[in-house]
């Protein structure tokens, strides 16, 4: 039996990672709410209807949610940016998201300590960003959008790092759920980030929207200062860990710690698996962008809601998504460790119970019109839906080559980043006029397509099989394959014909 799970030491570095995701979102969910604060949408919608005089607006315009008097119309903030000039501003944070992922998910594999202080560091300098902010944004948009894109270089690293820590820290038959506690802050962080950002925004504090941004920067900086107290590199480099707990991690690791010191680049970078990685990620990416950064815009613009209103109800698709999240990966190791289903299986069923629901919802927010009630339904339920994903294709970097996770994560992260800097283009096209619903129905079906192009790719080409290039030869038996190899072949997958080719 593990030795005390959910209070031993690989748990507390789980737990101490979400709450580095979670502040970190926190800062990344005050910039989408407080945008709405931050704009003054009035003049914005003047200039529009002057620049477009010879069209006609005959779309519906919901009725206000929220107040409609005069100290409501006082939200408007002092910056007068159109709707393409905020997407390029929300973009910004992807725009440097892809860039340092590689050799640092390289440094984390060959270096447990590197890991721990690219992760604690790369939170760190984002907390700093997220206080600078304000300041940036009164600078102006190339100042603001600069704090954005150093925030996004630094979190960027930090998904691969936390990987390439877990496969230190993590035995395999814990691995999902402690992925799923550690990563479960990024939706925790939309939770608790946007009503709060919602909350500071709307009062009088430090002139109301910066407060957001000193709010969820202090506590990443706290975040940072603990993390570097607490959390080693590996087991064996622990003061306080128990030996019991100690040997349990060490022994279950016993042919996945030793990392490479050469790298099958070539294997690795025309892998189909790898590839089927990377386009479902692409696909979970959109929309969770989609969601984090324009789901407060649509809220305010579309449903008219105020400020207050918009930050509490921005969280509750993401209060569902957690929880499915955090369940899911209990259930996936409850699968793999107690039936006898096939891992390739397992990550392809998730997966399709992710991609599928959601996208069907997507094409359903095109049509709920005013209805305020259904659409927040209809939201709720498309978010919090693709959090099985996490436990579905989005680990099998993990099942199929553990020995190289920290890179292979990065290569999928520098790929299923570039969604952030492509769905502005999209957004940003559509929803010149961000009230008229028409547009935004064009941005949910192209959404919904995406996510069903990265499922059908998935199920076809994905696997939880170890790879050949990614087996020692240690790990190999007589027949030349492993146990977690025969555990996760399959001659036919659940859904449709397993690619048993390695390279493209």
């Amino acid at each position: 039996m593990p030795p005390n799970s959910s209070c031993s030491t690989r748990y507390l570095v789980a737990y101490l990672a979400c709450l580095g995701f979670l502040t970190a979102f926190m800062g990344r969910a005050a910039l989408s709410v407080s945008m709405t604060a931050m704009v003054n949408s009035t003049i914005d919608h003047e200039l529009y209807e002057m620049n477009h005089r010879n069209q006609s607006f005959d779309f519906q315009v919901c009725k206000a949610n929220g107040p409609t008097n005069a100290s409501a119309k006082g939200q408007d903030g002092p910056f007068q940016w159109s709707s393409w000039t905020q997407e390029l501003i929300l973009a910004s944070f992807y725009n440097g998201f892809p860039w340092l992922q590689l050799p640092a998910g390289y440094l984390a594999d060959a270096n447990g300590r590197a890991a721990v202080w690219l992760l604690g560091f790369g939170y760190g300098v984002s907390a700093v960003c997220t206080l600078l902010t304000p300041l940036a944004a009164h600078l102006g948009v190339p100042f603001l959008m600069a704090t954005q894109v150093v925030s996004g270089i630094t979190q960027g690293w930090t998904f691969p790092v936390f990987i390439a820590l877990m496969s230190r820290w993590a035995p395999p038959s814990e691995r999902s759920s402690l992925v799923a506690i550690g990563t479960s802050g990024i939706p925790l962080g939309q939770v608790i980030g946007q009503p709060v950002a919602g909350l500071w925004a709307s009062s009088e504090f430090a002139g109301g929207w910066p407060s957001a941004f000193y709010f969820s920067g202090a506590l990443g900086v706290l975040w940072f200062i603990v993390w570097m107290c607490l959390v080693y590199p590996s087991p064996s480099s622990h003061p306080r860990i128990s030996s019991k707990e100690r040997e349990y991690i060490e022994k279950s690791l016993l042919h996945e710690t030793k990392k490479a010191a050469v790298y099958p680049w070539k294997s690795m970078l025309t892998s189909v698996p790898v590839l089927a990685v990377c386009i479902a990620d692409f696909s979970l990416l959109w929309i969770l962008y989609l969601f984090t950064t324009n789901l407060p815009i649509y809220l305010k613009t579309v449903l008219q809601f105020d400020i207050r209103q918009t930050g509490f109800l921005a969280a509750v698709p993401f209060v569902f998504y957690w929880l499915v999240w955090t369940v899911g990966g209990r259930f996936t190791d409850f699968l793999i460790a107690r039936t006898k289903f096939k891992i390739t299986t397992i990550r392809k069923l998730l997966t399709f119970l992710a991609f599928m629901p959601s996208s069907v919802l997507l094409v359903a927010m095109g049509y709920v019109g005013c209805n305020t009630s259904v659409a927040m339904v209809t939201l709720t339920l498309g978010l919090s839906i693709t959090g099985l994903a996490m436990s579905g294709a989005s680990m099998c970097q993990l099942d199929f080559a553990p020995r190289y996770s920290g890179i292979i994560s990065a290569v999928v992260n520098m790929f299923a980043a570039t969604s952030g800097f492509l769905a502005p283009l999209l957004i940003g096209r559509f929803t010149e006029n961000q009230a008229d619903p028409r547009g935004w129905k064009i941005v949910f079906w192209t959404s919904a397509g995406i996510m069903m192009f990265g499922l059908v790719f998935f199920l076809i080409f994905g696997t939880a099989e170890i790879q050949p290039w990614a087996r020692k030869t240690e790990d190999v038996n007589k027949n030349g394959t492993d146990d977690k190899s025969r555990r996760a072949e399959s001659d036919v997958s659940l859904f449709l014909p397993q690619c048993k080719s390695t390279s493209v």
